[in-house]
Formats: structure tokens, sequence, C-alpha cells
């Protein structure tokens, strides 16, 4: 016969072996601080440097021959007559308003390079500073491709406003500017990703040095008047060509490695005491739908995403994951301020908002919605699912950030209409199966 006392011992035995199974802490929480942690990713939204043993191009354009370089002005007054204003686009539109784009352009398809070692300087040296800079992987075997964009020339006022580059064909990531010889002042590049920006100054290089630069598609950024002289530049479309490329894995003994499978496994074990279903991690960088995929992702995205998968494949971890683009949007009502004048054009042919004129006194409704939802390889996902703002991180307070895009609907009677800040971003989702 069993010893009643036994049996209250061993039950007591499993009710702590219960109680060990969970840990400590918060999922989400957990979770967010393994995925901002730093794994090693080196490279940057955007770079600029001055380029070394450049062979002359032997640059010439259809209709008017051979130009120098250094740029004089007497070709450079050449040039603008057989250029015509760039325009840029709007929405679904492409259009011309020096206010916003004042440059002149001429297409890839009437230049031409004499020098056999000009094209293979680009698609060897410079492709390879870019990418590397970018932190992309690279080798010359899967190299990405570098196609001839526009010749753009800027005189004196010429500028650019604030804007991102599209994605002007498939497996476009990034954008590559030469400025070739040609003396000028002003003409500052300024590049900004979230709450980080830069300003590139090439005009002390500009009267006999090639420099380059480079960004990804999605890093807004502007050309600051020119102020004397004339810019001659280059634009470039870096193209991924080789499918299923990713960036090189890290060792399994850096700590935030070890942290983040250990935090994944207990999820996917159960050890954690709240049920949370899954997360949606904020993206780095923006992506269209066409892009959404894995081997479309940039920087410390792609990084970020192999190293996920690496880990649930090594601890057998059933783990889902999905890439979304979602629109966050707050609504309220407006203060009664004058409304802003500083715009700038952005995607989807809708204002981009960059000034705080309509300034949100009151929120009363905050709303996420999946876009589009992908699986990794870029097929359509068929599941359905809905995105509460608590299932984002990392966690973002948006009224603290300016919206992407405004909705206003007018002034009605004596009192404001409804106003909506409308933010785009790109996610990973996680779920547990």
């Amino acid at each position: 016969m069993e010893n009643p006392t036994d049996i209250v011992e061993l039950e007591e035995d499993e009710e702590n072996s219960s109680e060990e199974e969970f840990v400590d802490g918060e999922l989400r929480e957990d979770l967010d601080a393994a995925l901002s942690a730093d794994f090693a990713f080196t490279g940057k939204y955007a770079h600029s440097a001055v380029l070394d043993n450049v062979p002359l191009p032997g640059l010439s354009v259809d209709g008017l021959g051979p130009i120098g370089l250094p740029l004089s002005p007497r070709d450079a007054e050449s040039l603008r007559s057989h250029a015509k204003q760039a325009p840029f686009g709007h929405g679904d539109k492409t259009v011309v308003d020096t206010a916003v784009r004042h440059t002149w352009e001429v297409a890839a398809g009437a230049v031409k390079f004499s020098n056999p070692a000009w094209n293979k300087f680009v698609a060897e040296t410079v492709v390879k500073e870019a990418v590397q800079a970018l932190g992309v992987s690279y080798s010359p075997a899967i190299a990405p491709r570098c196609d001839l964009y526009k010749l753009l020339l800027y005189e004196t006022e010429s500028h650019f406003s604030p804007h991102q580059d599209t994605e002007k064909e498939p497996g476009m990531f990034a954008t590559i500017i030469i400025i070739l010889p040609s003396e000028y002042t002003g003409g500052q590049v300024r590049v900004s990703h979230g709450a980080k920006n830069t300003t590139f100054d090439t005009a002390p290089f500009s009267a006999v040095g090639f420099t380059l630069l480079t960004w990804y598609t999605d890093v807004k950024h502007e050309v600051k008047p020119i102020t004397s002289g004339f810019r001659l530049a280059l634009s470039y479309k870096l193209i991924h060509t080789a499918r299923n490329t990713l960036p090189p894995s890290i060792p399994d003994s850096d700590a935030a490695i070890q942290n983040l499978t250990t935090v994944l496994r207990n999820w996917d074990e159960q050890r954690y005491g709240d049920e949370v279903d899954q997360v949606a991690y904020i993206l780095d960088h923006e992506y269209s739908s066409k892009s959404l995929k894995r081997t479309s992702l940039k920087g410390i995205d792609a990084h970020l995403v192999a190293v996920l998968v690496r880990i649930c494949k090594k601890e057998s971890l059933n783990l889902k994951f999905h890439l979304a683009c979602i629109k966050h949007t707050l609504s309220g009502t407006p203060s009664m301020d004058e409304p802003a004048s500083n715009w700038m054009y952005g995607k989807a042919g809708k204002r981009r908002f960059s000034d705080s004129g309509f300034a949100l006194e009151e929120y009363y409704d905050g709303d996420t919605e999946i876009v589009h939802l992908a699986n990794l390889d870029g097929t359509p996902a068929k599941k359905s699912i809905t995105i509460e703002e608590e299932d984002l991180m990392p966690k973002t307070e948006f009224q603290e950030l300016d919206p992407d895009y405004t909705e206003y609907a007018g002034y009605m009677g004596n009192e404001p209409g409804d106003t909506s800040y409308l933010y785009y971003r790109s996610v990973l989702l996680i779920s547990v199966a």
C-alpha cells in the first residue's frame, strides 16, 4: 500500500516541475530585445567615396560627339542643348516640375563609352565597393548587374527635392551615381533613413576627381542647389541577378545568436506564460509588393532573416515566417493651425507630408492593415492574417513620427474635419504553427 505522504510529495514535485517549465519574462519584450541586438552587420544604408585609378570613359553623346573631361563650360552648354529636363515619378505619371527637380538628362541609349576599360571598371571595381559598403554578399560569380540609367547634368540652381528612387525593374535594390570630373560648388547630397541622416559633399573633389555615391532604393535623398559650375553624373541601376543569394551567416558562438536562439526555443516550446501567436517585426527598409521576398531583402533585413531561418532549421523549431506590407492609420481631430506648405512628392501619387502643420490634437482611432502578404519566396500567402498594434515591434509610438502621407477632410463649418496619418511599413511576421 502506498504511503499517503509519498503521494503528497510526488504531487508537489510534479507541481514544481510544471512551474519550472515556464520562463521569467514577457515574450514580446524578450523577442524585441533579441531581434534588435547587434548581429555583426556592418553594412551602410548609403556610401560615398572618391574613386582611385579610374580609366577615362571616352564619353560621347549621340548627335553631339565626344565630351571632354574635366567638363568645360563650353561642352556643358553643348550638352544641355542635347538634353531634356529630367522628370520624376508622381504616382503612375511622369511629370516635369523644376520646383521639385531641376536637372537635365540624356537617356542611356544615347550615351557611349569608347574606352572598353570603363565598363569593366564599373562592373568590377565600382560594383564591388558599392555592394560591400551596403552589406551585400559579393563574389564575381554572383555579382549584381550595373546598368546605366541616365547621364545627368546639373547647372547653377539645379537641385532635386527629397525623394526616394523607384525600383525601375525587378531585382533593382540600389542606385549608383558616379560623378564625373566637372568643377562646381554646392550640390551636397543629403541622405536619410529612419532617424539616421548623412550629408555627402562631393564638390571639393569635383574638378579632377571621380566620386561614387550609392544608396538603397528606399533611402530618402535630395540634391541641394548647385551654387556655381556644372555637375555631371552617371546614374546606374544595381540589380540582383542570382537567385537565392544570401548574406554570409555568423558564428553560433555569438552572444546575440545564443540569446535569440533561447528566446525562439522557449516560444516554440510554449514556455512563456503569455499566449502570443505572432509578432510583426518592422524591417529596416521599405519594400514594394513585387520586391517582398527573401532574395530582395536589403542590408540588415537580409542578414536578420538569414539568421532566423538558420536558427529554426538547426533547432528544428516549428515557427513560420511571412513578409508583409502594412498600413498603419491614426485618425483624429487636427489642430486649427494653418495647413503645411512644405510638401514633397512621394509614392502612389500622393503628396508626401514633411511638416507637422496638420498636427492631431486628439487621436481617437488606430488601425493596422496588411496591404500585401507573401511567403519568403515571394509567392502570395493564402492564409488570412490580421495584425494588432500590440503585435508590432520594435514598439512604435506612431503619433510621435511624421506620417508618410496625410488625408484631410477639410474644414466643416467652424470645426476642422477629420485627419488621418498614414504610415507604410514592411514587416517580418513570425508565428507559431
